[in-house]
């Protein structure tokens, strides 16, 4: 009997525990994210212009593959903030349409992750 009950302790422990890790993973900010462009036909520019690896993002002026010029900032996730170039800027990410929104040379510029729900989206537009 003793041996049930330690067991079913023991099975509603790792349960907890299984659960509370789950609930506080985040979603990976690593990829390649697109801006909105007017002068395409799928509604994004032509190359990333912002690059998220391990904990540094890079914002390419004009996109990656033609930059005039670079910006590097640490991304703490816990407080939602880039940190850089003197200055610290808030950001969200929606993890369902993998949409990043950030101040970096605007107001709230939206970068679209590349093979998110909303990337998917605007060239399934662009097909149709």
């Amino acid at each position: 009997m003793k041996k049930k009950v330690l067991l079913l302790v023991t099975m509603i422990a790792a349960a907890i525990f299984l659960i509370s890790c789950s609930a506080n993973q985040q979603a990976s900010l690593d990829g390649e994210y697109y801006t909105t462009s007017k002068f395409s036909k799928d509604g994004l520019s032509k190359s990333p212009w912002v690059v998220i690896k391990d904990k540094t993002l890079t914002y390419y002026f004009g996109g990656k593959d033609k930059p005039s010029g670079t910006l590097r900032y640490s991304i703490d996730t816990e407080k939602k903030t880039l940190t850089g170039e003197g200055k610290t800027l808030a950001y969200s990410y929606d993890k369902e349409s993998g949409v990043l929104s950030a101040g970096i040379m605007s107001g709230d510029e939206q970068f679209i992750k590349k093979d998110s729900k909303r990337y998917k989206e605007l060239k399934k537009t662009e097909k149709d």
